[in-house]
């Protein structure tokens, strides 16, 4: 059967194949029959290990009809599967949960840490729903997702909610001062714009700095023989047998180490 440790070394030696795949949804279905929550989302950790198509598939079946904490677990689980299949169905996981703020926010967090351009559209559909108020809790969240992916494909939706937020009077939202924040934030990592507050601020510079942006911008790739990501600047060739994951015109900043804060 197969265990994290096998599943490493196998990943070590080269791309997972599909018997190793039925080998970890065989133990996955076993593991998960009579387990509880916390077994079942270790089992699905375990799983997916081996970042093949048909385990990916055979978690987000699996979790559709699990409890909301094993549904999270599956998601945050696959936001750490590098592979275009977790994109794809981790985004189209959003629609079905627009209601559960909980899988919502889960969601948002595993599309952010996937980084694909595919994730881009139901994060913006989330904040463009900011007048609901189940969903408008998770605007921060699609928010700082939209804004580690990086794409400019989310800028206009973030624009957009500051204008609302700008023109609103009485009876602010709860969370209007959070949403303000991440959305700068992801503006900030979408088109850089340090300084800029306000969302006539971000029109003009967006404005101004559309073209001069565009012009550098460098595309994320993921390699199908490697699994592995690789980016090309402006000018560059995409390399053979690869997937566009993104494509960004501010590099994304390093993650800070976990109990440290940047010096002011």
């Amino acid at each position: 059967m197969i265990t994290t440790l096998l599943a490493l070394a196998l990943l070590q030696d080269g791309l997972p194949t599909d018997k190793d795949a039925d080998a970890a949804v065989r133990k996955l279905k076993e593991t998960a029959a009579d387990a509880g929550d916390d077994a079942k989302i270790a089992a699905i950790q375990e799983a997916l290990v081996l970042r093949h198509e048909a385990v990916i598939r055979a978690v987000a079946s699996m979790i559709a009809s699990e409890t909301e904490r094993v549904t999270i677990g599956g998601v945050l689980a696959l936001g750490d599967t590098d592979h275009p299949v977790a994109a794809e169905l981790v985004a189209k996981m959003v629609a079905t949960r627009v209601k559960q703020a909980p899988v919502l926010a889960a969601l948002c967090s595993a599309l952010g840490k996937l980084g694909w351009q595919n994730g881009v559209g139901p994060l913006v559909e989330i904040v463009k729903k900011v007048g609901d108020a189940d969903v408008r809790p998770v605007v921060p969240e699609a928010l700082n997702a939209l804004g580690q992916i990086g794409s400019t494909a989310g800028v206009d939706a973030a624009i957009d909610l500051l204008r609302k937020l700008d023109g609103r009077g009485r009876d602010p939202w709860r969370n209007e001062g959070e949403m303000r924040q991440a959305a700068n934030g992801a503006l900030r990592a979408m088109i850089g714009g340090e300084g800029a507050n306000r969302s006539l601020e971000w029109d003009n510079y967006w404005r101004d700095n559309r073209q001069k942006l565009a012009a550098q911008a460098k595309t994320t790739w993921w390699v199908k023989s490697t699994m592995q990501r690789t980016t090309t600047g402006p000018g560059e060739k995409a390399p053979a047998d690869a997937l566009a994951v993104v494509t960004r015109v501010v590099d994304p900043q390093p993650e800070q180490p976990k109990g440290k804060r940047k010096k002011p």
